[in-house]
């Protein structure tokens, strides 16, 4: 399993006050809010790629896909959650 939690950080109207962040159709974290930290959340290691919805949505249409590092088992990370006029993702190994 892989520890991680979700940065919200965005600066911008056009990136959603508040999301929900997806492993394919599961949500790991839910209405992360603008400025605020998740807590952390054991999930599969091997994930590549997270998907960032409108929190409450159910428009799975509507989901940014965004590529992310591969997300070793065993290791703890925090994704920070930015960008202006679009959503982007970065990841930060804590070991």
């Amino acid at each position: 399993k892989v520890k991680v939690r979700f940065v919200h950080v965005s600066s911008m109207s056009t990136v959603p006050e508040k999301v929900d962040i997806y492993s394919g159709d599961t949500k790991i974290a839910a209405g992360v809010e603008r400025g605020d930290v998740s807590r952390f959340q054991q999930i599969d290691g091997g994930i590549t790629t997270i998907g960032v919805l409108t929190a409450g949505s159910t428009d799975m249409n509507a989901i940014k896909s965004l590529t992310v590092q591969n997300l070793d088992a065993g290791k703890i990370y925090t994704v920070l959650i930015y960008g202006s006029t679009e959503v982007n993702a970065r990841v930060i190994s804590h070991n």
